[in-house]
């Protein structure tokens, strides 16, 4: 949920600009009352040291007054990745409903002693394939009546937790449904553009805080440049291909309209290039 990022100031010539930005273990901070950013040092584990000014920046994910820390993506993972790796139970579950059964059969003259080695014997079998019997004692394998229907039980168990973690990280899971149709495949996609374009504001936010720290630094008072992240548009390839057939057979296409279809500025346009030849 949040990341410590540690600044390393140097200078260079008259000014003084951040050198190295290094992320430190979270589990070494922690926050207080104030909800200002404390390190944990060897003799305030509890309370924390109060950081120097700008010297530490604080990337994190909707956090809030109550919860300064954020929240960690992980952290919606946990009881979904725990059930899919220590499911032990449902492991013998299949191995007792979706395998077949062994049955031992000894005569009734047996002892306990001799029931107890026998069934001790059909447990090993079922690792190496292996058993001692008396001699007039019998084994036989009865099939489960459903076989067809609990052999992909463990298959449904994997992938209904691996669509668990997939909601919660991408908030859909329908790249990995086979069911899923091209209407809910486009709206996930979108949804996961929402994620993506919120992680980039967030280290948008981390960056302009550094750019706002040097700047104040170097020239107080100055107004701070905004760095954005954007998204590289897409060349479109069949307009200035129509644009280029309309010219060549004898349009004139006015500047107002250079402008307008492929989204420039006025000044983008030379003067001698305001009417293609």
């Amino acid at each position: 949920g949040y990341q410590p990022l540690e600044i390393t100031w140097g200078r260079v010539g008259s000014l003084i600009v951040p050198q190295v930005v290094q992320g430190k273990p979270p589990e070494w901070f922690c926050f207080d009352a104030s909800n200002q950013l404390r390190f944990k040092a060897r003799d305030s584990q509890a309370e924390g040291e109060l950081l120097p000014p700008r010297k530490f920046l604080l990337a994190r994910q909707d956090a809030t007054y109550a919860n300064p820390y954020g929240i960690a993506d992980l952290s919606m993972c946990y009881w979904p990745w725990t059930f899919r790796k220590a499911a032990r139970f449902w492991v013998a579950w299949l191995e007792r409903y979706g395998g077949d059964f062994l049955i031992g059969k000894l005569p009734r003259s047996a002892s306990v002693t001799e029931y107890a080695e026998l069934t001790a014997s059909l447990e090993a079998m079922i690792q190496d394939s292996v058993a001692a019997i008396p001699d007039d004692g019998s084994v036989e394998v009865l099939a489960s009546a459903n076989k067809s229907g609990s052999s992909d039980a463990h298959e449904r168990f994997l992938t209904y937790w691996r669509g668990e973690i997939t909601i919660a990280l991408l908030v859909s899971n329908q790249g990995m449904e086979t069911n899923s149709t091209n209407a809910s495949a486009t709206a996930s996609l979108e949804v996961g553009q929402d994620i993506r374009d919120g992680d980039a504001r967030m280290v948008e936010a981390v960056v302009n805080q550094l750019i706002r720290w040097t700047c104040a630094l170097n020239w107080p008072g100055a107004d701070a440049p905004v760095w954005q992240m954007r998204e590289q548009e897409e060349i479109d390839t069949e307009r200035p291909a129509r644009d280029k057939i309309l010219v060549e057979a004898g349009a004139q296409l006015t500047r107002a309209y250079w402008l307008r279809t492929y989204d420039l500025e006025e000044g983008d346009l030379a003067p001698e290039a305001e009417t293609p030849e």
